[in-house]
């Protein structure tokens, strides 16, 4: 995704303020475009993980996914057994 596309948001004047101020701020991106970017960024990563998290937790309740498991652990165990 390259390129930079404008928009415009209607942002809380608090929001606006925590911006500008991050933007001043030596160890932080120096302008507000990149102050929201990399919070974007992170808020983005933050939401993916939870569901990566998720998905992970509801497969270990799954039978079916963890007789799967069980199988390729027990076709795998014996380290002679890797291909290669």
């Amino acid at each position: 995704m390259g390129g930079r596309v404008k928009r415009t948001y209607n942002l809380s004047e608090t929001a606006v303020h925590r911006v500008r101020e991050l933007a001043q701020l030596p160890d932080l991106p120096r302008s507000q475009d990149a102050v929201v970017e990399l919070a974007v960024e992170r808020l983005y990563l933050e939401v993916r993980a939870q569901a990566e998290a998720s998905a992970w937790e509801q497969a270990a309740s799954d039978p079916a996914f963890a007789a799967e498991l069980r199988q390729i652990a027990a076709e795998f165990r014996d380290g002679e057994s890797w291909p290669g």
